[in-house]
């Protein structure tokens, strides 16, 4: 007798194992109604839940045999176009599962709940997963196995438990299509990077493997930092993985640029007056409950970094930088280190559906030359894996422009899109202000703009929600300072 007290179709004993020559480790009542609810169900109302239950299960997700056999035929129906209901399916189940089909049919009345039934499905087939990989670890343990072999079985084991060990990796046409016209007529989720012009040139969802590359002290750490603090915001969750900056000066940038009080009057702890500290109490108020995670990460590796963000549940994960992530095997060349580390970054995002934003070097150019793809360090794969590369630099010397422009080179950035799966490349100018560690846009006629007080201009930070007006002339005139 299966869930509901079906019949089994008269096949031998198959019922007492997962039909994969492996013992049953738990499959609950639960587990069994659930299935026959969902294809009962979908014997009920094909048009109205068959095509998402098709595109959220496999085969491999239902552990009784008979019911697997039942949602095969089920699936090669529907893959048809033919129609899917209970003289269908049991036509092509075959003549043993007539019956079957039929008690399937009569104790699933509606199928008003088949979400109920999907949900609690997947969350039974995930935890059957996780108990199966932590048999074999428990038992490979117990006879002293490979660490390797552990270590890989442990990896398989959090798989399971992000709940994408089981996720489709293989679609047919018509899998594609019905997806397609699915997604049609919903907004499509990008990142907000702050910057309104970046968002307009950069499209990434929420697998984007993302390069913001720079020579240093050109301010890639202060520009992160900002960006991690702004996803935050949003409700991002952010791992900031930091190879050189340690969490006391990194807490020295957030809180200068949050509140706006002068970077080296913080690093000399000499903050004393009111108004400062008045600012500093009113960021941490902000900051408080933001998402975002500081991990001091020298010496760890990818495996690391992955372990640690999905231990997480981290959605945009940035990496300061990726020349300095550790690998395993410590004969390997710098090119060939950093070609399996990019590699391995690219699949974290497609795997496990995460952002990676990892900070990279340039490697030495000429003076006055404009950087390029080719200029990224240690190999050429960074290229190759990259949905989206941004290069941050400080522009050449132009003789064409204003006198102002020329003098305010120092604090001048160019934010260089150079590669863009999903969107335009092109050229941001940006304003750095490194007395308080943060970037903005220049927008149109900024040096045309008065350079006396006139009023309050609010900056175009990347987090706006900093309740800060600051004019032009203060801007200009702090970061000259």
């Amino acid at each position: 007798m299966l869930g509901h007290g079906l019949s089994a179709p008269q096949r031998g004993s198959a019922a007492k194992t997962t039909g994969r020559g492996q013992r049953d480790l738990g499959v609950t009542q639960i587990y069994r109604d659930a299935e026959v609810g969902l294809l009962g169900s979908l014997l009920v109302d094909a048009p109205g839940c068959a095509a998402e239950i098709m595109l959220a299960l496999t085969d491999e997700d239902f552990q009784s045999p008979d019911c697997r056999t039942v949602f095969n035929a089920a699936r090669a129906l529907w893959e048809e176009d033919s129609p899917v209901d209970p003289i269908t399916v049991a036509a092509r189940a075959g003549e043993a599962y007539r019956r079957f089909v039929r008690e399937i049919e009569e104790v699933t009345p509606t199928a008003a709940h088949w979400r109920g039934y999907l949900d609690a499905l997947r969350r039974q087939s995930m935890l059957l997963r996780v108990q199966r990989l932590a048999s074999e670890i428990a038992g490979g343990a117990a006879v002293e196995a490979d660490p390797g072999q552990l270590q890989e079985q442990a990896e398989q084991l959090l798989d399971a438990l992000s709940d994408t060990g089981g996720q489709r990796r293989d679609y047919t046409m018509t899998e594609l299509l019905t997806r397609f016209f699915t997604r049609q007529g919903e907004p499509r989720e990008y990142l907000d990077w702050g910057f309104p012009q970046l968002n307009r040139h950069l499209f990434c969802g929420m697998d984007a493997y993302v390069l913001l590359a720079a020579r240093p002290s050109v301010g890639k750490t202060a520009l992160a930092l900002q960006l991690g603090l702004h996803f935050a915001k949003l409700g991002k969750k952010v791992d900031f993985f930091s190879y050189e900056t340690d969490e006391e000066k990194a807490a020295d940038r957030i809180m200068s640029a949050q509140s706006l009080v002068s970077f080296a009057a913080i690093n000399q702890g000499g903050i004393a007056d009111e108004a400062s500290m008045k600012n500093l109490i009113s960021a941490k108020k902000r900051l408080m409950n933001r998402p975002f995670r500081l991990i001091e990460a020298s010496g760890m590796t990818v495996e690391n970094v992955r372990a640690q963000a999905l231990r997480h549940g981290a959605e945009v994960v940035i990496i300061d930088y990726l020349q300095l992530i550790a690998h395993k095997n410590g004969r390997l060349s710098e090119y060939e280190r950093v070609t399996e580390i990019s590699r391995s970054l690219q699949t974290l995002c497609k795997r496990y559906r995460l952002t990676v934003i990892a900070l990279s070097q340039l490697s030495r150019i000429e003076d006055n030359t404009e950087p390029s793809l080719t200029h990224l360090r240690s190999s050429g794969q960074l290229e190759q894996d990259a949905d989206a590369a941004m290069l941050l630099y400080r522009p050449p010397f132009n003789p064409l422009e204003s006198p102002q422009e020329q003098r305010d080179a120092k604090n001048r950035r160019f934010l260089k899109i150079a590669k863009n799966k999903n969107g335009k490349t092109g050229k941001i100018k940006l304003w750095f202000n490194g007395d308080i560690q943060t970037f903005s846009e220049q927008w149109r006629g900024y040096y045309e703009a008065p350079e006396q007080p006139a009023g309050d201009v609010e900056l175009g930070l990347a987090d706006p929600g900093q309740q800060h007006q600051v004019s032009l002339y203060d801007s200009k005139q702090t970061a000259q300072a």
